[in-house]
């Protein structure tokens, strides 16, 4: 196996956990220290040993764990007794933090507090900031560089006190006489709070990791030592060590690392212990601020000649889609000529953003390799792709624009239920990149190569009057769902699913949520996938999980209420009830599913459709029925699977209002049953006083509650 990029320790790490050998190749010494350190998988204890023997270090009067633990304590307001700082939240460009979360172990108060004069002077008595980031600085550049001013630039975003934190652990850790291999995991445990200990950390919103060394107007100041000792977490979820070897050298049969600790480009050839046969990768996503810190934070932890090697990240000022292209493709290339044709290439897109999209489809076309498969989950914010290694050639589609067209028509038919602005581009993009097209695609007005195929599927969008954007009155495309007019409806994806569902837990019963979830993506493959969200709603309506533990989950089983007979004597019973009380009201009626009740006109006053499911695609698509009042009785236990249907698919929903459909329940049926002299104008009006939203609360007051 081999990694291309290496941009994701824990996937050569898993892999080699598994028996496979990985050749990974990295440049980012970052992430070649964290493979280091991992593949060791030290324990809790092997974290506390090495932080108990750096407690034992003085700094001044100080043991120097007390030392750097004083510097986020802070007066607690109920008994004025010294109480721990969680975090401190600044405001940009202000000198002096805000306020201040604490929990006090005297009286047991906590909260939030705004900060006063003392936690002032407790940043003040730090002494000169400069001094600090002069000690920062000369770490990465020594004392002369012609990189100063980018690394003086990145120190903007460290506060003096995380700082001065930092660089005092840093040269307590290297002047001590502490094992090396304690001193590694110290430094693993620094890597962390230098990673926390910047002002890029947003306060309130939670937002994933940072990627542009852009102070929010608002942040967070997290308490490092708290974080030093919480961050142990992080670097102990390795089950068992890993065999590591550096590059020529092979990790041989058994499974391990080799790590090349360079761009792959680098490499000439491969030796002939090393003969991949697929490669797995994880596409890189342009991030300014990680390549920027991991440079600093090299020179930090190891010194300006551990720096040196990532100058370029400071020169590099643009980090966009069409850098991104270049370099993947650069590197995709140089590995279509380190493997055998028809290699199979395992790729993962890990966030889904359009450009970042483009980017990666359009580099694997450059570089020769055949789509096989893809799939996509937006939940996940995942889009996994398979690829074979083959030779670069050009492709014979020449409208490219009526080829997105019919793109789009089919997956929308394929789908029958509206899907997001950014589902749909991907599965035009796979289409493109699956003919080997997107290295053929001209780029108009000057425009890049996504913003011109953007330009040309948002025309499609907007010109072609079959599909229906939801809502109608949304501006922006990206934010609207899409959807298709047809005159015949195929059933929608999301009632196959819940049948499959079904239909495979009565066939295989007592299942784990992985097969199950497994069997559906078996049978929904690609961009027609559910999410999981869908599935739990299909799990909860018919099934129930048996014997879970704490922490385990358990294994799923139809409840015994769906069992099939059970269900079938169900569906006879509501035709049987609705034959009686539209005969006692006075109307004719048939005897069959769907069972109609007619006026004395003759004509059509009701139809019902009586079933066990929540699958009303069919129903509702169908051509509109004489009846003035069409309902579809089904089970109570299927109102929330529905309902989660009705507010996901806005085309199901206008139909649903547009042709006047109404929800009955199985046991509000039964209910109706018992009451006797029922007349037309009483039916009308009970009909409506159990919809299927309904909690179970409310429908108390009207009925005794009934499951089904």
């Amino acid at each position: 196996m081999i990694d291309p990029f290496g941009v994701s320790p824990f996937l050569s790490l898993e892999l080699a956990q598994n028996g496979y050998s990985v050749l990974t190749a990295s440049n980012n010494p970052i992430i070649n220290f964290m493979i280091r350190v991992l593949a060791r998988a030290p324990g809790e204890s092997d974290f506390k040993a090495a932080l108990s023997e750096l407690s034992r270090i003085r700094r001044g009067d100080e043991w120097l764990d007390q030392h750097l633990m004083n510097l986020y304590t802070t007066e607690c307001p109920q008994c004025g007794q010294p109480a721990r700082s969680l975090f401190f939240t600044w405001k940009k460009g202000e000198n002096l933090p805000e306020s201040c979360m604490y929990e006090c172990d005297f009286c047991h108060s906590g909260g939030k507090k705004p900060c006063d004069l003392k936690d002032f002077e407790k940043i003040n008595q730090l002494g000169s900031n400069k001094l600090h980031r002069a000690r920062a600085l000369q770490r990465v550049t020594g004392l002369h560089s012609s990189i100063e001013e980018d690394v003086n630039q990145v120190l903007e975003n460290y506060l003096s006190r995380p700082l001065y934190f930092i660089t005092t652990l840093i040269n307590k850790i290297e002047g001590s006489a502490i094992p090396a291999e304690r001193k590694e995991l110290l430094h693993a445990l620094t890597l962390s709070i230098c990673d926390q200990g910047n002002t890029l950390w947003g306060y309130p919103s939670v937002r994933s990791r940072p990627k542009q060394l852009i102070t929010p107007p608002s942040f967070k100041e997290f308490n490092l030592w708290a974080a030093l000792e919480d961050s142990i977490k992080f670097w102990i979820g390795q089950r068992t060590p890993v065999n590591l070897v550096t590059f020529p050298e092979s990790p041989g049969k058994s499974g391990g690392i080799c790590l090349y600790t360079n761009r792959l480009k680098s490499i000439p050839a491969l030796p002939d212990e090393i003969s991949p046969e697929a490669a797995i990768c994880v596409f890189p996503r342009p991030n300014q601020a990680f390549w920027t810190l991991s440079a600093v934070w090299s020179g930090w932890l190891w010194g300006k000649e551990a720096a040196s090697p990532m100058k370029a990240v400071f020169e590099r000022k643009r980090y966009d889609w069409s850098g991104l292209d270049s370099a993947l493709s650069s590197t995709l290339v140089h590995l279509s000529r380190l493997i055998p044709q028809a290699t199979p290439v395992f790729s993962m897109v890990s966030e889904l953003d359009p450009g970042f999209i483009v980017a990666s489809l359009h580099a694997a076309n450059n570089a020769g390799f055949d789509l096989e498969s893809a799939a996509l989950n937006e939940e996940d914010g995942l889009m996994q792709i398979w690829w074979k290694t083959g030779h670069v050639s050009g492709s014979s589609i020449q409208n490219i624009p009526a080829l997105l067209e019919k793109s789009v028509t089919h997956y929308l038919s394929q789908s029958a239920e509206p899907v997001s602005y950014l589902k749909l581009f991907s599965n035009t993009l796979l289409e493109t990149a699956h003919d080997r097209i997107l290295t053929l695609y001209k780029i108009k007005n000057n425009q890049n190569l996504l913003k011109s195929i953007q330009t040309d599927f948002d025309k499609i969008l907007i010109s072609n009057r079959r599909l229906i954007k939801y809502p109608p009155d949304c501006a922006n495309l990206e934010s609207a769902a899409w959807g298709i007019q047809s005159s015949v409806h195929a059933m929608t994806i999301s009632d196959n699913v819940e049948m499959e569902i079904v239909n495979f837990l009565n066939h295989h019963p007592l299942q784990e949520y992985g097969r199950i979830e497994n069997d559906i993506f078996e049978h929904f493959p690609g961009l027609l996938t559910p999410s999981h969200e869908f599935i739990n709603f299909c799990l909860n309506s018919y099934a129930v999980e048996v014997n879970p533990l704490p922490g385990f989950p358990g294994e799923w089983q139809l409840h015994s209420r769906e069992n099939p007979s059970t269900r079938k004597m169900d569906l006879q019973d509501m035709i049987s009830i609705l034959i009686k009380v539209g005969t006692q009201a006075g109307f004719q009626v048939s005897d069959h599913n769907p069972l109609t009740w007619m006026n004395t006109k003759g004509e059509q006053e009701y139809v019902f459709y009586i079933i066990a499911s929540s699958i009303i695609s069919r129903y509702v698509y169908s051509p509109v029925k004489e009846a003035r009042n069409r309902i579809i009785v089904m089970p109570g236990s299927r109102s929330r699977l529905l309902a989660y249907k009705l507010e996901n698919d806005l085309n199901l929903a206008d139909a649903v209002k547009l042709g006047g459909w109404k929800f009955m329940k199985f046991r509000h049926i039964r209910a109706l049953s018992h009451k006797e002299n029922i007349t037309p104008k009483m039916w009308a009006d009970l009909i409506g006083l159990d919809p299927p939203v309904w909690d179970d609360a409310v429908q108390l007051t009207i009925f005794p509650h009934e499951s089904v």
